[in-house]
């Protein structure tokens, strides 16, 4: 097939809305679009890779999870860069509750690594090797487009490359939004940086997601971990709600994610147990409260934001 020019592409405003474009879809319901590239992001150990899995998990059974609907079963390829395959599998073993879907598949880092292969997305051939596999999949076992393809994470399977360069980043940036142009929705797992104020890294990267989402770990509430999952960025309408905490704990003996507290009763008592907890310790330091109280830093820092004020010399002072 000829080429087309440049010039060829420019439709007048009539033409380009008399085209029969098919409406967007989404992967979640009014949430996440698709096709679509995003990115989760989280402090090591705050959940990152449970809630990956748990997403893939409810996608391709075409189940609501969290707050949203899932509208249609679609097929998810599960991209893994560093997890020992005991974990993998014993982490997907309790979020399937013994029903794995037929349309979740796995590429586990240790397979790879057994196989004496590598895969670093940073490399050129690398890239090719992954198309070429993800091309095989749809066209002879799926048989259908991937609905979600999850990479985790960035910095395991993006290696010798300098995160801060936005430059170095471009033909990654140009490769996954090749995967979006070619009806496939991308999740990008990664760490948040030290400083705890976004995904680490250049901005380049998030510049080109269409979505990104912040895990934190809130506090253990034994034998659960609480998390807050929020929506860093949206692009059109924001969903509903914009964030929701989530209890990664067992029921019945199943490890699993669950939904916290829709009533909001849970979270008032919870509220009010931290809150009875940091008020003793004002006035005070940040650092003070925090090693006195025990608490992690993220909910020392929202329970002050909610209930007190930063002084003259620097003190958290409680409201009047």
């Amino acid at each position: 097939m000829k080429k087309k020019r440049y010039v060829d592409l420019i439709n007048s405003a009539p033409e380009f809305l008399a085209r029969d474009i098919p409406p967007r879809t989404w992967l979640l319901d009014k949430t996440i679009p698709h096709p679509s590239l995003g990115m989760l992001f989280a402090y090591r150990g705050n959940g990152k890779t449970f809630t990956a899995l748990d997403l893939a998990v409810h996608v391709a059974n075409g189940e609501r999870w969290m707050a949203y609907d899932v509208p249609e079963a679609r097929a998810v390829l599960y991209i893994d860069g560093e997890m020992p395959i005991a974990d993998l599998h014993e982490r997907l073993t309790a979020l399937c509750n013994a029903h794995p879907p037929k349309n979740l598949y796995v590429l586990a880092s240790e397979d790879l690594a057994v196989a004496h292969e590598s895969l670093n997305l940073a490399v050129e051939k690398d890239r090719d090797a992954m198309a070429e596999a993800i091309l095989h999949m749809v066209k002879n076992v799926v048989r259908d487009d991937f609905g979600l393809i999850i990479f985790d994470n960035w910095s395991h399977l993006i290696r010798g490359i300098d995160e801060n360069d936005n430059t170095k980043l471009d033909p990654l940036k140009q490769w996954f939004i090749k995967l979006r142009h070619g009806e496939q929705s991308v999740l990008l797992v990664h760490h948040e940086g030290k400083a705890r104020t976004g995904q680490r890294g250049a901005s380049a990267r998030e510049d080109m997601v269409d979505y990104s989402i912040k895990l934190t770990e809130l506090f253990e509430e034994k034998p659960a971990s609480r998390f807050r999952f929020e929506w860093d960025k949206v692009r059109g309408v924001k969903p509903d709600p914009m964030d929701f905490e989530m209890l990664l704990s067992e029921v019945d003996g199943q490890l699993g994610l669950r939904l916290a507290d829709p009533s909001g009763n849970r979270n008032a008592e919870i509220k009010s147990k931290y809150d009875d907890k940091i008020r003793p310790l004002l006035p005070g330091t940040f650092t003070d409260i925090k090693e006195k109280s025990g608490l992690h830093d993220q909910t020392v820092n929202r329970i002050l934001n909610r209930i007190a004020y930063r002084g003259p010399n620097g003190d958290w002072l409680l409201n009047d």
